[in-house]
């Protein structure tokens, strides 16, 4: 995650009229292990990364990597949906390489991998460009 991603708060118990509104991620706040949201209402909200998802360029729900989906990465080294990765071997625009995302979706019409990168942006890539972290 990272500073300027728009979210959807989901699987509020407590606060259930929060569940479906969305935001942008403004800060990290460690002392409370929580991020601090600037809704789309205006309001300012702290919420832990399980009571939100990534909202994706198209506008549906993505997928926050949890720990548990990117060792599922690790422990079977392919490519998937989620996966922490790295940008290698790029030759037209080498200041990418050494970046790291997350795998949001696969594209068969350009047949590259859908990544949201680390700083916000999102980029399409080819298997071959891509390394897991």
């Amino acid at each position: 995650l990272s500073v300027g991603m728009r979210i959807e708060v989901t699987g509020l118990q407590t606060r259930p009229e929060l569940n479906g509104q969305r935001g942008e991620l403004v800060e990290w706040v460690e002392s409370e292990e929580r991020w601090r949201v600037r809704m789309d209402d205006g309001s300012g909200k702290l919420l832990k990364q399980s009571s939100m998802k990534v909202v994706t360029p198209e506008g549906g729900p993505g997928i926050l990597p949890t720990k548990a989906m990117s060792d599922s990465c690790v422990a079977e080294p392919s490519i998937a949906q989620s996966c922490r990765v790295r940008i290698a071997g790029l030759t037209g625009q080498p200041h990418l390489n050494g970046q790291l995302g997350t795998v949001m979706e696969w594209d068969d019409t350009e047949a590259r991998w859908r990544v949201r990168m680390d700083d916000g942006s999102g980029k399409m890539l080819r298997p071959t460009n891509l390394e897991l972290v």
